[in-house]
């Protein structure tokens, strides 16, 4: 645990570590990164640093966790229940398109982004699992509101229940982090139609994997 946290540093010092550290780990990864580099770069002596951080991981964990309450303040989901009734699939495009044009514009979350894909982070793994660390626990909360809300397509009859609701909890995350980890890859490329088209492309595979399959009528 850190002596004191990255919220003791002041506002301007803290802005440019966590800037200086999602740039070394997103070029070099997370075991390839020079925590000297990091320090060095914002002129920040090694005992001011290690009075506030303990270790490389824990600097990756207070960043991630950092970054991750900035964007909850901005991309508060829906409340599950909300997408009750008729219009369950029209609130999930709703939802899927406005966190798509976040991730183009908000830079916290492209950070946030870049940081949460690395493979050899230190709680790197399945993206469902409950393992400790800063990446898993954001993950429960999204694995809990993803559970409501399947729950509640289910109770509706906008999803099907002819798989066990875990693994379509394991197919939205599939489906969601083969999209995100690409469109983190290729930011820089994507303007607003694209980002759009993606956006649509994710609801058109979600509703692909859960919605019911209608029975064709007799000729």
């Amino acid at each position: 645990m850190a002596k004191s946290g990255l919220s003791r540093v002041p506002t301007a010092r803290r802005a440019a570590l966590e800037a200086a550290a999602v740039a070394e780990f997103s070029a070099a990864g997370f075991r390839g990164a020079s925590l000297n580099a990091i320090i060095q770069s914002v002129g920040m002596s090694k005992s001011s640093f290690y009075h506030v951080i303990d270790s490389k991981a824990d600097l990756f964990e207070q960043i991630v966790a950092s970054l991750a309450a900035r964007v909850a303040e901005r991309l508060r989901p829906p409340d599950p229940e909300s997408f009750a009734g008729p219009a369950f699939w029209d609130g999930i495009d709703e939802f899927v398109a406005r966190f798509a044009e976040l991730a183009a514009t908000d830079a916290d979350l492209a950070a946030l982004g870049r940081m949460f894909y690395l493979s050899d982070a230190p709680d790197a793994g399945d993206p469902s699992s409950g393992a400790a660390g800063a990446r898993p626990a954001l993950l429960a909360d999204v694995r809990d509101w993803v559970d409501a809300v399947l729950a509640v397509g289910r109770r509706g009859g906008h999803i099907t229940e002819t798989l066990p609701r875990d693994l379509q909890r394991h197919l939205v995350f599939a489906v969601v982090r083969a999209m995100d980890e690409w469109s983190v890859a290729h930011l820089a490329e994507l303007g607003p139609q694209a980002v759009r088209q993606l956006a649509t492309a994710e609801s058109e595979a979600l509703r692909g994997l859960l919605e019911p399959r209608r029975r064709e009528g007799p000729d």
